[in-house]
């Protein structure tokens, strides 16, 4: 979240930051490297996020909207999964 903050800050635009998460991705930079989408038109980017209580599940692409907090972002995705987890009972 902080570095597709920090370059909006620095006023670049999506394309610009598509390249420099690139760039920064191909220099090791683990935060860098979990970003597979960035969105202009909803505000958003998407992080491959593994769960650290569940080693062998498969990560998960997870959505953070900028116009949230972390901990807004954190509420929303929990609330989403636990009202997916109560459909698939009912």
């Amino acid at each position: 979240m902080l570095l597709v903050r920090t370059a909006l800050a620095n006023k670049l635009t999506w394309g610009e930051i598509q390249q420099w998460i690139g760039r920064l991705s191909a220099e090791g930079v683990e935060a860098a490297k979990r970003v597979v989408k960035l969105d202009l038109g909803s505000n958003s980017f998407s992080v491959r996020l593994a769960n650290p209580y569940e080693q062998e599940s498969e990560p998960l692409n997870v959505e953070i909207n900028l116009d949230m907090s972390a901990d807004q972002n954190a509420k929303r995705y929990f609330t989403d999964r636990k009202s997916a987890a109560v459909k698939q009972v009912d």
